[in-house]
């Protein structure tokens, strides 16, 4: 389940529950996966530009939080962006 999400330039930040036995990799390899699908969905121009390569880049950062609050983490997320923010996006359960 994604809690909180910004979008940046060039970065997202994201928090996610995950039950224990859910590997980090596969949720990540899953939400780059149906982003991609969906931007190209929806912006067809994208497409072209990246016609045989990755819309995201391979790399990415995760940590673990155990007893914090999500309310504690939301607010963490909001102070990673030091720019004006492209936008926050819609939670989607089904992801």
């Amino acid at each position: 389940k994604i809690i909180k999400g910004r979008i940046s330039r060039d970065h997202v930040h994201i928090s996610v529950s995950l039950p224990p036995h859910v590997p980090v990799s596969q949720v990540v390899k899953s939400i780059k996966n149906k982003t991609s699908r969906e931007l190209i969905t929806e912006f067809k121009a994208l497409e072209r530009i990246f016609w045989g390569h990755s819309i995201w880049s391979e790399g990415y950062f995760a940590a673990s939080f155990g007893e914090v609050a999500s309310e504690e983490i939301a607010g963490w997320v909001d102070e990673q962006i030091v720019e004006p923010p492209d936008g926050d996006f819609k939670i989607d359960d089904d992801l």
